[in-house]
C-alpha cells in the first residue's frame, strides 16, 4: 500500500503545475469532530513532509492530486471594432439599432481568430468577380478590395493593356463598352460590402473576409435601375473569363446575385463553361416567396455542377418569407433579411434579399481557396454544403437543409452525419373517399454516412410502402425513398411519421383535411343577346363552403382556351369581355378552389342568330313594318275563323 502511494506521490510530483497538493480521504468512522463541522470527508495537504508523516496513518483510506480545474474552453474570437459590427451596432434613422447578426451566425469571429494565427506570408491573393450594378470603389470601407488593373490608364479612352476592353481600371462596364464598373445604383456596392469591407477601421462593417487576402472584381451589367440583359451579362462572363487567362488572376467565384423567370440555353451553357476555368457561379434563388420547383427562375435552376443557388433566413435561422426555395434547385441558405453593407457615397444601408446572402457565400468560397491554393471548384463546393449547420427549419425549402457555417467550412475537419427531408409536413386536402399516394426523398448532406433505422408511421390510417430508406446507409448526397399511402378517407387526418436514424428521431406531421367543393350557384350574361363588339358582361355567385382561395377563369367561346382569369375570385363579381363575330357560343365558367374544379356553362348568341327557343323568333333588327304586317295577317285569319264558326 505505501508503495503505491510512493509512486502516485513520485508521478505527480512530475507534472506540479497541474494540481495543488494532495487530497486524502479518511475512512468515515476515523472522521474527526471538526470535519464534521466542516461537512467534509477529506484533507487537503499541500506539505510535502506532513504527507509523509500521515502515510502512517491507518486512518487513510485514499490519496490523490488536487487537481486544477477549469471552465470548459469555448471558442475564442475576434472582433473588430466596426460600429456596425457588434450589438448594438449602429443607428439607422427611423429603424434604430443594426448590427451585423449574419457575421456572427455564420461563425466569423471565431474563424478570423483562427486566421490571425496563421501565418499566411506568401499566400497569393484569390479574387472574387461581382456582376451587378457595379461597385463605388472609392467608398471609405472599400478602398483596396477592389482589383485596379496595374496595366491601363484610367479613362484616357485607350485599350492601353490591348486585352479588348477600353479603360477597364476597375473592373469593366459592359453597359456602355468602355470604362470602369462604377455603381449608379447601390446595389453592387451592398454586395461588396458584404464580401470584403475594410474590417478593424473605425467605420461602418466589417466584411466577411477579413484576415485573408480576398479581392472583388466588378462588372457592370446592371444600369441605375437595376436592369440589363443576358447579352450584358455574357459579355461579363467573358470579361472575367479574359483576366483569369490573359492576366493569371486567381478568380475563384462569380457573385451572381441576380435572375428571373426565363430560361436561356446560351446563358446557362455559359455558367457551365466556366468549369474550364475552375470557377464557381453563386447565384440568387429569388425573392417571390416562390417554389423554384414550379417556375422557371434563372440561372439558379440550371443546377450546374459549378453553381451554388442561395437562399436567405433571417435571425432565427427560419426561411426568410420572401426567399424563394426548392428542394432541389436550392442548395444552401444564409443570412439574408436585414442586412448592414456599404452604399454608395460612404453611405450604408440595410437592405433584404436573397442578393444579400448570396455574397455571404461566395466570401467562404474564396476564404477557403485562400488557404487551399489549387482546391477545384467540385472539392469547394461540396466543403460549403456539407459543413454548413442542418436545420429542420429548412425540410422541404434545401437540398441540403443546411444554413452557411464559415468555421465548419475553414477550420471544422468533425465528420458528422446530417439529414435533409424534402418535407417539413405532408398536407392533403382531398375529396372524399380519395386515396392519397405521396414519396417522400430523404438525402444525407454530412460529410459522415447517414444510417436509417426504421420509417414508422404514428397512427392507423398511414402506410408506407416502397420503403428504400429503413436500413439504408447513405454516404454524403446519397438518397432514399418511401412512398405515403393513405387509403379512401373519409374523415380529417391528422398523424406522424417516425423517421429514426443516427442522428436521432424526427417526426413527420401528415394532416388531410377533406375538400368540400365550391358550388356555382348562378351565372349570367347581360346583354343575353349582344352585337359584334358589343361590351358583354358576365356576373357569378358562388358558394365557397371552406374559404379557400378561388380562382376563376372564363372561356367565353367554348374553345378550350381561357381568355379571362380572374386570381383572389370573390364569391359574388363580374368580368367583362366582347365578341368579334357573329354565332352561338357556349360560355363555360370554372372556379378552381386549389384541390378540385367546378364549372358552369350558359348558351351566348351574338348578333342575329336564332337562339334556340320555340315559337317565332325576331332579331332586334326586325323591320317594325314586317311587324305591324304579320300582327295585321294574324288578326284578319282569327276573324275569318270566327266567321266560319
Amino acid at each position: 500500500m505505501k508503495i503505491l502511494i510512493v509512486l502516485l506521490i513520485v508521478t505527480i510530483s512530475l507534472a506540479k503545475e497541474n494540481f495543488e497538493g494532495y487530497l486524502i480521504k479518511i475512512k468515515p468512522d476515523k472522521i474527526s469532530t471538526q470535519q464534521k463541522k466542516q461537512k467534509s470527508s477529506v484533507i487537503l495537504v499541500k506539505d510535502q513532509k506532513k504527507l509523509q508523516n500521515l502515510l502512517k496513518d491507518t486512518k487513510i483510506l485514499q490519496i490523490e492530486p488536487n487537481y486544477k480545474l477549469r471552465k470548459v474552453q469555448t471558442l475564442s474570437v475576434l472582433i473588430p471594432n466596426d460600429p456596425c459590427f457588434k450589438p448594438p451596432g449602429c443607428n439607422f434613422q427611423d429603424i434604430g439599432y443594426v448590427y451585423q447578426w449574419g457575421l456572427y451566425k455564420i461563425r466569423a469571429p471565431e474563424s478570423w481568430y483562427k486566421l490571425d494565427q496563421i501565418d499566411t506570408t506568401g499566400f497569393n491573393t484569390v479574387y472574387i468577380a461581382i456582376l451587378d450594378t457595379g461597385v463605388d470603389f472609392d467608398h471609405e470601407d472599400l478602398v483596396g478590395k477592389v482589383w485596379k488593373n496595374p496595366d491601363e490608364i484610367c479613362d484616357n479612352g485607350i485599350d492601353d493593356d490591348n486585352n479588348g476592353y477600353i479603360d477597364d481600371c476597375y473592373g469593366w462596364n459592359a453597359l456602355s463598352g468602355k470604362g470602369d464598373a462604377l455603381d449608379e445604383d447601390g446595389h453592387g456596392t451592398h454586395i461588396a460590402g458584404i464580401i470584403s469591407a475594410i474590417a478593424d477601421n473605425l467605420r461602418g462593417i466589417a466584411g466577411a473576409t477579413w484576415k485573408t487576402d480576398v479581392k472583388i472584381i466588378p462588372c457592370k451589367m446592371l444600369d441605375a435601375n437595376g436592369e440589363g440583359t443576358l447579352f450584358d451579362e455574357i459579355n461579363c462572363l467573358d470579361y472575367i473569363s479574359s483576366l483569369k487567362q490573359d492576366k493569371n488572376l486567381n478568380i475563384i467565384a462569380i457573385n451572381a446575385s441576380y435572375g428571373g423567370e426565363y430560361y436561356s440555353s446560351i446563358e446557362k451553357s455559359a455558367i457551365d463553361d466556366l468549369k474550364n476555368s475552375n470557377i464557381l457561379f453563386v447565384t440568387a434563388s429569388g425573392n417571390e416567396g416562390m417554389d423554384n420547383e414550379t417556375i422557371d427562375f434563372s440561372p439558379c435552376n440550371y443546377d450546374l455542377p459549378n453553381e451554388i443557388c442561395v437562399g436567405a433566413t433571417n435571425i432565427n435561422d427560419q426561411r426568410a418569407v420572401f426567399s424563394n426555395y426548392g428542394k432541389t434547385k436550392v442548395k444552401i441558405f444564409a443570412p439574408g433579411e436585414n442586412i448592414v453593407s456599404t452604399y454608395p457615397n460612404n453611405n450604408y444601408a440595410l437592405i433584404d434579399g436573397t442578393s444579400q446572402a448570396v455574397p455571404f457565400v461566395s466570401a467562404v468560397v474564396g476564404m477557403y481557396s485562400f488557404l487551399n491554393p489549387n482546391t477545384t471548384y467540385l472539392t469547394i463546393k461540396n466543403k460549403i454544403l456539407l459543413s454548413g449547420t442542418n436545420l429542420s427549419s429548412l425540410y422541404g425549402y434545401s437540398y441540403t437543409c443546411n444554413r452557411l457555417d464559415m468555421y465548419n467550412v475553414l477550420f471544422d475537419d468533425t465528420l458528422a452525419s446530417k439529414i435533409c427531408i424534402d418535407a417539413s409536413k405532408l398536407y392533403f386536402k382531398v375529396l372524399e373517399n380519395s386515396d392519397i399516394e405521396q414519396i417522400v426523398t430523404i438525402r444525407s448532406t454530412g460529410n459522415l454516412p447517414l444510417s436509417i433505422n426504421s420509417i414508422t408511421p404514428q397512427g392507423n390510417n398511414i402506410e408506407i410502402k416502397n420503403d428504400t430508406c429503413s436500413g439504408a446507409n447513405l454516404d454524403s448526397l446519397e438518397e432514399c425513398t418511401f412512398t405515403v399511402y393513405i387509403s379512401k378517407v373519409t374523415d380529417p387526418i391528422f398523424e406522424e411519421i417516425l423517421i429514426s436514424s443516427s442522428v436521432g428521431d424526427n417526426y413527420l406531421p401528415v394532416e388531410v383535411e377533406i375538400n368540400q367543393l365550391p358550388v356555382i350557384k348562378a351565372i349570367d350574361v347581360e346583354p343575353d343577346n349582344p352585337d359584334v363588339n358589343e361590351v358583354v358582361y358576365l356576373y357569378w355567385k358562388i358558394y365557397n363552403p371552406d374559404n379557400d382561395t378561388l380562382t376563376c377563369k372564363v372561356d367565353i367561346d367554348g374553345d378550350g382556351d381561357y381568355e379571362k382569369t380572374i386570381e383572389d375570385c370573390q364569391e359574388e363579381g363580374f368580368v367583362s369581355f366582347k365578341y368579334d363575330k357573329e354565332g352561338k357560343y357556349n360560355l363555360i365558367f370554372v372556379v378552381d378552389d386549389g384541390y378540385s374544379v367546378v364549372k358552369k356553362s350558359i348558351s351566348v348568341p351574338v348578333g342575329d342568330v336564332d337562339d334556340g327557343s320555340t315559337g317565332c323568333t325576331f332579331s332586334k333588327k326586325t323591320d317594325l313594318t314586317l311587324l305591324l304586317t304579320v300582327v295585321a295577317l294574324f288578326a284578319f285569319f282569327l276573324r275569318r275563323k270566327s266567321e266560319n264558326l
